[in-house]
Formats: structure tokens, sequence, C-alpha cells
């Protein structure tokens, strides 16, 4: 019911100041060639093929140039990479031409368009396009240690009245941080108006709403007067100041933040019906446990994210799954899982952290991801991939030959028992997660030839499977170092993972060989030994292993004829 009344009053974004809505939608019109181009790379993203996407920094020097930006953006497709959120604002400036937000201090005065740039170079005709998704950190307004002052038509000197507030009167956090209200009418609408700015002034693919929730974790944010008064308006709550977690206050709040993204699509959607709204999802800690009473970090931000994905508020949902590998690999599998159960009609993109990960780890960590099956990844951040690396380092490629390969399928043999040990190792049996990859990579492997007297298939498909996911190495094949071996490291990063348990083994062989497309664009000679009641259990000729598949990801398989 509380929802319900908090879906009743959104319309009051718009009707407060509708005529500064409609005055904003003259100020620059888009182009029907730039709406076509925007809709045809939309459509580009299918259902049947995984998000790969990665993130961009704003406080870089990425932004700072037209030549950088060509780099970036030439790094980017060498790397597979079909989306690309780029941060445009930061700390309630733009990084794109504004006339409702002031240009970011760290930009030079000769370069005041990198969004503009990136869109041109990145929607380019002769070259593979990339899907182009701004982030706009909504509420974060600026940070007391940041080097530069706030320009004279900030926010944060226009209107100090619309920050956020402690229970103690505090305008700062303990990180010196600074926030709009969302529960203040006005702040709606000016976010509201700057979203529809933005749109309406470039050819977005999509728009990403980040830091869409309160400061901290203790709910005691949100005390700003004005968000108070309208508080005690809606609910008729007359005692004095609301305690912090009392229910109907920290459940306004909540409400507040879903009003103003339902504001902030609303106006997002105002140019094309195929822009990607997108949004980041708080998965801190550990997820919600029926066995135990403890509240989840996202609810205690006050941030109902589950709500916006089983709503249809935003197209995607990007998960912050920034845990640590070494230590936290339960936690990073587990919210995957809750996630996919409560995202709703939203696409579940997966974030993972270079920022917290060293390369073998973050390598790891997004093939978990696909094997848990999310609809995409999300890569945080360009500029450190990896703990142990910086951006020019190999490893950008070595993620474009495999997870960010539009070819790249993870290995089938991959089954839930040995997910299941994946998911429950101590951190001591994850031999990679804790050492760097020996960058850069060797030079592809030529075509193996499995030889079944000397390595055993079983072996392969266990060993690989468990090396993949950094419960062991390669120990068993490590010590015959021949065609086996590499025939194991050659399926490790060409064949498809499937979240499937295996079939028992056939007794027998198929009567003729088959040619198997798959759906993803992959195909494969082999014939066929075995099904179940979704599988099918395929005996391949190049590599001479089993292969189970999901029927629903098989195009066809028709006969294939042998040379003689």
């Amino acid at each position: 019911m509380k929802t319900l009344v908090a879906r009743r009053t959104v319309l009051s974004c718009f009707s407060r100041r509708v005529w500064m809505l409609l005055l904003l939608s003259q100020v620059v019109g888009m182009s029907v060639a730039a709406d076509t181009e925007a809709k045809r790379l939309s459509e580009t993203a299918t259902a049947a093929s995984p998000i790969r996407a990665v993130w961009v920094e704003c406080q870089s020097a990425e932004l700072r140039s037209r030549k950088n930006c060509e780099k970036l953006i030439d790094q980017l497709r060498e790397t597979n990479v079909d989306d690309i959120f780029v941060e445009v604002r930061s700390m309630g400036d733009a990084y794109y031409r504004s006339d409702l937000a002031p240009m970011a201090a760290s930009l030079p005065e000769d370069f005041p368009d990198p969004l503009g740039a990136i869109l041109q170079l990145a929607h380019q005709q002769h070259a593979r396009p990339l899907r182009v998704h701004a982030v706009l950190n909504v509420l974060r307004l600026y940070n007391d240690s940041f080097p530069l002052p706030p320009a004279k038509q900030h926010l944060l000197k226009t209107h100090p009245d619309w920050l956020s507030r402690d229970s103690l009167g505090n305008a700062r956090d303990k990180d010196r941080n600074s926030y709009l209200d969302p529960g203040v009418p006005d702040v709606q609408d000016y976010l509201a108006s700057v979203a529809l700015e933005l749109v309406k002034r470039y050819p977005l693919d999509g728009v990403h709403f980040a830091g869409l929730r309160y400061p901290g974790l203790e709910m005691d944010w949100g005390y700003n007067s004005a968000a108070l008064r309208q508080f005690r308006r809606e609910t008729g709550f007359m005692q004095g100041t609301p305690a912090k977690e009392a229910e109907n206050w920290a459940q306004w709040r909540a409400d507040q933040l879903t009003r103003l993204l339902e504001c902030l699509a609303a106006a997002a959607r105002q140019t094309s019906a195929t822009l990607v709204v997108s949004v980041s999802a708080l998965a801190s800690g550990s997820p919600p446990d029926p066995k135990t009473t403890s509240t989840p970090d996202y609810r205690r931000a006050l941030q109902d994210w589950p709500l916006w994905g089983r709503s249809g508020l935003v197209d995607w949902i990007v998960l912050e799954d920034y845990h640590e590998q070494e230590t936290e690999q339960k936690e990073f599998v587990q919210w995957i899982d809750h996630a996919r159960k409560e995202k709703g009609k939203a696409r579940l993109i997966v974030g993972v952290s270079g920022v917290r990960n060293l390369d073998s780890a973050v390598l790891m960590q997004l093939r978990l991801a696909l094997a848990h099956e999310a609809d995409g990844v999300l890569l945080y951040s360009y500029q450190k991939p990896a703990v142990n690396i910086a951006t020019s380092n190999s490893f950008l490629e070595l993620l474009g030959r495999t997870v960010f390969s539009p070819t790249y399928v993870l290995p089938p043999f991959i089954n839930e028992a040995i997910l299941s040990q994946a998911s429950a190792q101590p951190v001591e049996n994850v031999a990679d997660a804790g050492k760097p990859l020996n960058l850069p990579p060797p030079l592809p492997l030529p075509e193996p030839e499995l030889i079944p007297e000397t390595v055993s298939e079983t072996d392969i498909q266990v060993s690989a499977s468990r090396a993949l996911l950094g419960l062991d190495k390669l120990t068993p094949l490590e010590p015959r170092q021949g065609k086996g071996w590499r025939a194991a490291q050659v399926v490790e990063e060409t064949l498809d993972l499937k979240n499937v348990p295996p079939p028992p083994e056939p007794d027998f062989l198929g009567s003729g060989w088959l040619r198997v497309k798959m759906k993803n664009g992959t195909s494969f000679v082999g014939q066929k030994v075995g099904s179940g009641d979704e599988t099918s259990v395929f005996q391949t000729r190049k590599f001479g292993v089993k292969l189970t598949l999901r029927n629903s990801q098989i195009l066809e398989a028709k006969p294939y004829g042998l040379p003689r």
C-alpha cells in the first residue's frame, strides 16, 4: 500500500514544474537520423547475446582530449566491448555541454565536451559501432577533499538548502562527501530536467543512474528541513523529528528514491523508446538469508532495487558485486543468484571490480557470472581493470580473446557439482585467485589432437573445469605436457559452459556425424551420443570430448558428410 501511495504521487515531479520541462524540450531537437542510428544500435543487444561492458571513470586522462578519446574507443573495440558506461556527472558537474550544470573543473577549456567526442567515435559508420551509456551519479554533489573548488554556479553554492543531512544536522559524511536530498521536491524536478536535457542533446544508447541511495548504511540521512516538511505533509506525522529507523520514516525515504527514479526514467525515455535505462544496485555485505533476521545493506541504504526491476522501471540492473575473490567468492556468487530471482523484467548485468581484485580473480569472476546465467558482465573499470596492472597491460587484450570475445563461450563440462564447490570453497583452495596472471599471454596454441590412450577425456573435463573456477590447476595433466594438456587449455578457452548436471555416461555412439549450430553463432561437428529431458550430449570430432548442451540453445543439427 505504501508503494502504491508513492506511485500515485509520482506525477507530481512533473506537474509541479511542467512548464520547465516543456521549455527544456525546446532546447535542442534530436535529428531523425540520430534517433534511427540509436535505435539500430540498441536493437543489436538481443536477449541471447551476453552484454560485454566496461565502465569509464570521468576523472581521468581518457576524457581530457580528442586523442585520448580515440585511444579509448580503439582499445575498447579491440577488447570486443559492446557497451561503454561513461561517467558524465560525478559531483554535480557535467562532462558534456549543459545549461543546467557547470562544466567539470578537471576538463580543459579547449575540450569541454568529451561525451560528444566519444559518441561520434563510438557510432562511426566505418567501424564496429559501440553502445554508449551516459552515467549520472545522481545524488553525490561534492567532496571537500577535491583539489579544485566548485564553480560559482555549482549547486553547493546556489542551493545549499537542497543538501541532505543526518539526524545531527551534518551535511558531510565521514568521507567528506555532500549529497542532494531526494526527499526535496525541487531536487527531483532539477534532476529530471538534467536527464531530459542530456537525452535531448545527445544520441545516447542508454542512461545509467548511479548512487541512487542514501549515504551510509545506518538509515541516518534524509533530515533536510524541506524533506521533513514534505514527509509530515504526506503522512500526517506530527511527533517532532522521526527516529532514523521509524518504519514510516524509513519507508517514506525509500519511496522518495523510487519516485525520483520514476521521474528520471520518464525523462530519459522522452526522445527514444529504445533507449536503455539502467541503475546501479548495491550488493555489499551478504544477500538476504531467510534463516536470519539480518537486513541486507541495500535495504539499510533505503534502495529497493528489486522493486525497480519487478515494476519495469529500468531495463537493466547493474549489480555492484564488488567482492574480493580471495575472501568473498561465496558472497559474489550468492548475490548473483539472489539478483536473478529478484530482478523481475530487467536484464541482470554483473559488475566485477578490478579495483579490488588481481587480474586472475577478475577473469574468474567474469566467468563465474556468466556461468550463473547473468545477462552480461561489466568490468569496473577501464582505468583500473585489476589491482596489479595498468590500462595499457595486455590483460584487456586477453579479455578480448576470451570472455569478451563474441565467439567465446565457456566450457560445457562445468556442472552444478563443480559450481557448488566453487561457491563453498574456502580461500586456501582457490589456487589462482591470489596470484597474478602471467601476462602478456602466450601466442595462440596450434590446433590440438587429443590422444585418448595418453590422456582420458574425463581427466580433461574435470581438470579443466576445476582450473577454470580456480579450484586447482591442471595438475593431473601437467606432468605429461603432451597434446592432451594442450587440448585441455584449448577446450577451456573455446567451448561452452552450461550450468546443467552431467548426463549418465552413454554406452553407444550415434550412427552419423552432425554439424551442430548454436544460437550464439558457434558450431562444431560431432555425434549425438546421449540426451536428457532438456539436454543433448555430443562427442566432438575435433577435440574428442563430450559436450552437454541445453536443447534451447541449439539452432540446428544437420548431417555432415566427412571426406573419405
